[in-house]
């Protein structure tokens, strides 16, 4: 496994404290593995961007951890995903030159618009997704996906015909 897919996958079971599928790939995957010697410099990162912080519960407050995100490191991760649904749902692969984008950190991102859109559910509790393939534009996408009914990722793909016109997004 990649040193973004171990991060994505620590991060995710991390902070998704309320999700009972998170807590069990905490448990079983990611923490016997951050004590084994070869991934001490994962856990010293996790150990890191974490802190301690006091929310507000029931008239009073509770302690939680607060984990930082590396978004780069989870939008690396975002980026595959997309691409192998991609090839899952149009069989082919997305061509190389295909300009892949992931949003982990989301402003607005059309959620009516989502609603719409075809809906997969892997595992209720730990994945899904919605999505939309041009008819028109092979390569052009856009995907909605959910980890642990807490987190949103956003990706997009677009052949470069389309970059090249001063599209930033």
């Amino acid at each position: 496994m990649a040193l973004d897919d171990q991060y994505f996958a620590a991060f995710l079971s991390t902070a998704a404290t309320r999700s009972p599928a998170s807590l069990d790939v905490w448990k079983q995957k990611v923490q016997p593995q951050l004590h084994r010697e070869d991934f001490q410099g994962l856990f010293k990162r996790l150990a890191a961007s974490s802190h301690l912080v006091s929310l507000p519960h029931k008239g009073g407050s509770i302690e939680a951890l607060l984990v930082e995100a590396e978004t780069e490191r989870l939008e690396s991760v975002l980026r595959k995903i997309v691409r192998g649904l991609y090839c899952f749902h149009h069989g082919i692969p997305l061509p190389g030159s295909t300009v892949v984008k992931a949003y982990w950190e989301l402003e607005d991102w059309l959620p009516e618009m989502a609603l719409r859109l075809s809906h997969v559910v892997v595992d209720q509790d730990v994945f899904a997704y919605r999505y939309m393939l041009s008819q028109r534009d092979a390569g052009l996408s856009i995907w909605w996906l959910v980890f642990y009914r807490t987190f949103l990722g956003v990706g997009t793909t677009k052949p470069v015909k389309f970059e090249s016109h001063g599209d930033a997004g």
